[in-house]
């Protein structure tokens, strides 16, 4: 892929992904033009096929994004694709919060090109994101205090912060996902995904492991996958016997200033809840990231292009019958 148009992207739209959705055993397809790049990836499903360009395509304008677009909904053409879906992300940087009139202007873009709202977002809407290109001091210096005490006295709770590209070393990983899922009541990412993706990106040193131990017991594991200038905290767990010793903060902290380090750009902590609503389920995890600093980063979200209209709504048509179904069935 050439150099972005854009200073940073997500790795979720580079070569780095490319070679993830490779090893799973996608098809990937990939466009360049003036002022844009795209990865697109042909997804399988029991309704049918679709291409799917996460957190894409990426265009330095608007202009760019319509070429961009047009060359995706070939690609989808060819690949008999029932339908398009991308995630564009605004015309803003990711070194700053997003304004809303960005992300209007996205939309009604993408409504013009005859785009339609998806039913539902693949990728999160509103993301967390710290700039890099700021001083340690000053990273640091936009964190709680709480998080800088934790960071800084890290070693003196016993804990010790290691880092691996062995992909062997997943299993502590995986370990502490699966339990946090049956303490939570929710389905984990399979296993031979996150050995893929381990697979594809830790020994090339597209991703990096941080682990924490206490008394030779991993406690808490993040998993942190780099292109695009970019670092997303792609997974993570920690072990609640041991939460009093906060070695997830201690872990986030390293690996933000571990990104620095290593000249990336920004640091995208992946996902929080798509409004500021205190109710909502996802507001306990929002405000834990908001604690490590940064700003809010939005997008318009997914948008498909039906390249087959009737069978495309045809199955919209049927998933809203059958989620309307689904109240009256409990």
């Amino acid at each position: 892929m050439t150099t972005s148009p854009r200073s940073a992207f997500s790795p979720l739209q580079s070569d780095t992904w490319e070679a993830v959705c490779r090893g799973r055993g996608k098809s990937t397809f990939s466009g360049v033009g003036t002022g844009w790049h795209a990865l697109a990836i042909l997804e399988h499903r029991r309704f049918g096929r679709y291409l799917y360009l996460p957190y894409g395509p990426v265009a330095q304008d608007a202009e760019a994004l319509e070429q961009a677009l047009r060359w995706a909904r070939g690609v989808a053409h060819n690949q008999r694709a029932m339908f398009l879906r991308v995630e564009p992300p605004t015309a803003g940087p990711w070194y700053r919060s997003t304004l809303k009139v960005e992300v209007s202007r996205q939309a009604a873009l993408l409504h013009h090109w005859g785009f339609v709202s998806a039913p539902a977002d693949l990728q999160p809407r509103r993301t967390r994101c710290i700039d890099l290109r700021a001083s340690d001091q000053e990273i640091l210096g936009n964190m709680t205090g709480t998080n800088r005490t934790v960071y800084r006295s890290t070693a003196e709770r016993g804990l010790e912060i290691r880092t691996s590209h062995d992909p062997k070393d997943m299993v502590h990983l995986t370990e502490l996902i699966d339990r946090t899922a049956a303490r939570q009541g929710f389905t984990p990412h399979a296993h031979t995904e996150l050995a893929a993706l381990a697979q594809a990106t830790l020994p090339q040193g597209d991703s990096t492991l941080f682990l924490a131990e206490h008394k030779n017991n991993v406690v808490s594991a993040v998993l942190a996958v780099d292109g695009g200038d970019m670092r997303i905290f792609a997974h993570g767990a920690s072990d609640r016997d041991f939460s009093k010793l906060r070695a997830h903060q201690s872990l986030i902290v390293t690996a933000i200033l571990d990104a620095k380090e290593r000249g990336l750009l920004v640091a995208d902590l992946y996902g929080i809840a798509p409004s500021d609503d205190p109710e909502h389920p996802w507001a306990g995890f929002s405000k834990f990231k908001a604690s490590f600093g940064g700003y809010v980063v939005e997008h318009s979200g997914a948008w498909d292009f039906p390249v087959w209209p009737m069978a495309y709504h045809a199955m919209t048509g049927a998933r809203r019958v059958i989620a309307a179904m689904r109240p009256s069935m409990r």
